[in-house]
C-alpha cells in the first residue's frame, strides 16, 4: 500500500517524513505503553511485532525506491507539491505539456487561470489548424468550457437559433463546439 498515494500531492518531502513519522510513532507508543500492565500481550513481543513490522516498511520502500523508474525517484523526496507541478509544466510554454494542467483538478492552476485563459486565447486557433498528435478529443474534453476562446459568442449564436425550442445544454454545447472547429477550418 505504501505506492499507493502519489507524493505529488502534498509534496515528496513531507509524504517520505510523514511514512518515517508513522514508523517511528510506534516505538514511541510502545515505550508509553510498556508502563502499563496486564496486557494480553508483553512487552516483549509487542517489540518483537513492532521491529518485523518496521523491517517490512523498509523493505517496501526499499523496494518501491528500486523498482520506481529512475527518472521520477526524485519525486519522493522533493518538496514539490502538484500545484507546483503543475505550474511547472505550464512555464515550460511548450504547447503539449501546458494542455496537460487540464488533466488535474481546477483548483491546482486556479490562482493562475487567466494567463492559461490568454495563453488558449493565443494558441487555440493555431492548435485547431495544425491539429497534433496530441490535440485529441479526449484532452480538448478536459478544458473547462469558460476558458475555450470563443465558445461564448458561438453559444450566443446558437441560442439565437435555437429559441423556442427546448435542448438540453449538453447538445447546445457540442454543437457550439463542432461550429466553432468548422470556422475554424
Amino acid at each position: 500500500m505504501l505506492q499507493s498515494r502519489h507524493p505529488y500531492e502534498l509534496g515528496g518531502a513531507y509524504w517520505l517524513f510523514n511514512m518515517a513519522y508513522t514508523q517511528i510513532s510506534v516505538f514511541v507508543v510502545l515505550s508509553i505503553g510498556s508502563a502499563t500492565k496486564g496486557a494480553a500481550i508483553t512487552d516483549f513481543y509487542l517489540w518483537i511485532i513492532a521491529m518485523i513490522s518496521a523491517g517490512a516498511w523498509a523493505t517496501a520502500m526499499i523496494v518501491l525506491l528500486v523498482c520506481s523508474e529512475k527518472g521520477f525517484r526524485h519525486t519522493f523526496y522533493q518538496p514539490i507539491r502538484a500545484w507546483e507541478y503543475n505550474k511547472a509544466l505550464f512555464d515550460t510554454e511548450i504547447d503539449e505539456y501546458r494542455m496537460f494542467i487540464f488533466d488535474d483538478h481546477r483548483e491546482y492552476y486556479r490562482w493562475y487561470e487567466g494567463k492559461v485563459k490568454e495563453w488558449l486565447a493565443e494558441v487555440w486557433d493555431e492548435l485547431h489548424h495544425t491539429k497534433p498528435a496530441w490535440l485529441t478529443e479526449e484532452l480538448i474534453k478536459t478544458i473547462p468550457l469558460d476558458l475555450i476562446p470563443h465558445i461564448e459568442s458561438v453559444k450566443e449564436e446558437l441560442g439565437n437559433k435555437l429559441k423556442g425550442r427546448r435542448r438540453s445544454s449538453v447538445r447546445i454545447l457540442g454543437e457550439a463546439l463542432k461550429t466553432a472547429a468548422d470556422s475554424n477550418n
